[in-house]
C-alpha cells in the first residue's frame, strides 16, 4: 500500500494543472518536431531519447521488476507508445495539431468500449449515449478536415482513431494484467524495450551529417527534446506523484482540459478554429462525461501522446 505523503493542500491542483499544460502542449510539439524530419525518423528520435532517459531507472530497479510479466511489458511499450506515437506522427503531417488534440479525447471512450467487450467491465445504458456522442463528434471533426483539405485526411483521421483504440487496449491490459507493478518499473521497462528498434533505425538509416547541417532539422530536434523531457519523462513523474498524494478520481479532469490547451496552441500557431470544431469537441467531451460518470476510477486512461 502506498503511503500518503504529507503535502500542501494546493499541491495536487498545481500538479494537475502542470500535467494538463504538458500533455495539452504535446500536439503542437509533435507538429513542430515533424517540420524537419519525416514521421519515421521523428518517432525513432523521440522514442530513442525517451528510452535513454528511462534507462537509468530500469537499471536501478531491474531486480525489483517481475520479469514473468515481460510479454505484457513489451505489449505496453509497443501498443501503448511506439505504434500509436507513430500513427500520430504520420497523421499530423496532414491534420492540424488542435484537431489531433480533440481526437485524442476519444481515448476514454475506446477504453470503456474495449473494457466492456473484452474485459467484461460493467455497463450502464446511459454510457451508450456517451459512445454515440463521442463518435458523432469525432465524425464531425474528421469530415470537416477532409472537406477543408483533401481526401488524405480521412486516412490520417483513421490513424489517429486507431491510435486511441490502442491507448484504450493498453489501459485495459495495464488494469487487468499489470495492476501490481510499480508505475515507474512499468514505464522504464516498456519505454526502453520500445526504443530498441528506434535506435536500430537511427543507426542504420539516419544521415547525421545532414542532421547537423540542416537548420530545420536542428530546430525540430529541439522541439522533440522538449516533448520527450516534458511530455513523456517529466509528465510520468508528475503522474506518479499525483497518484501518491491524491486519488484516481481527481485525475479525471485531465481528459477535459487537454484538448482545450491543444486548441489554444493551435490558435497561437495560426490554425483555424470554427463552430464546427466547437461542436465536435463539445460532443466528444460530453460523451466522455457520460462514459466516465460511473467509471471514474480509470482516471488518466493513457491520455499521453
Amino acid at each position: 500500500m502506498i503511503r500518503k505523503i504529507s503535502t500542501s493542500a494546493y499541491l495536487p491542483s498545481i500538479l494537475l494543472m502542470i500535467l494538463i499544460v504538458i500533455w495539452g502542449s504535446s500536439f503542437i510539439l509533435i507538429k513542430k518536431g515533424l517540420d524537419g524530419f519525416d514521421p519515421l525518423l521523428y518517432i525513432a528520435i523521440r522514442m530513442g531519447m525517451t528510452g535513454l532517459l528511462f534507462l537509468p531507472f530500469l537499471i536501478l530497479r531491474f531486480k525489483r521488476i517481475n520479469w514473468s510479466l515481460l510479454p505484457y511489458i513489451i505489449f505496453v511499450g509497443y501498443i501503448g507508445a511506439l505504434i500509436p506515437f507513430t500513427f500520430y506522427g504520420i497523421a499530423q503531417t496532414k491534420v492540424n495539431s488542435s484537431v489531433a488534440g480533440m481526437i485524442n479525447s476519444m481515448t476514454p471512450i475506446f477504453t470503456f468500449i474495449i473494457g466492456v467487450l473484452y474485459f467484461k467491465s460493467g455497463f450502464k445504458w446511459m454510457q451508450l449515449l456517451g459512445i454515440v456522442l463521442g463518435f458523432s463528434g469525432a465524425s464531425i471533426l474528421l469530415l470537416n478536415e477532409s472537406l477543408s483539405m483533401d481526401e488524405v485526411n480521412i486516412f490520417s483521421g483513421l490513424l489517429m482513431l486507431l491510435a486511441t483504440v490502442m491507448y484504450g487496449i493498453n489501459a485495459n491490459v495495464i488494469n487487468s494484467k499489470l495492476g501490481s507493478m510499480h508505475p515507474l518499473d512499468l514505464s522504464s521497462s516498456s519505454f526502453v524495450f520500445a526504443s530498441i528498434p528506434c535506435w536500430i533505425y537511427i543507426i542504420l538509416c539516419a544521415n547525421f551529417e545532414d542532421l547537423t547541417a540542416d537548420a530545420a532539422a536542428l530546430t525540430s530536434l529541439r522541439y522533440i527534446t522538449i516533448l520527450v523531457v516534458f511530455g513523456t519523462f517529466l509528465a510520468n513523474i508528475i503522474f506518479f506523484k499525483l497518484v501518491q498524494i491524491t486519488n484516481a478520481v481527481f485525475g479525471t479532469l485531465v481528459a477535459y482540459f487537454i484538448p482545450i490547451v491543444a486548441v489554444l496552441w493551435g490558435l497561437i500557431d495560426g490554425e483555424p478554429f470554427t463552430y464546427i470544431h466547437s461542436c465536435g469537441i463539445i460532443l466528444i467531451l460530453t460523451g466522455v462525461y457520460y462514459i466516465r460518470k460511473r467509471k471514474s476510477h480509470n482516471a488518466f486512461n493513457n491520455q499521453r501522446t
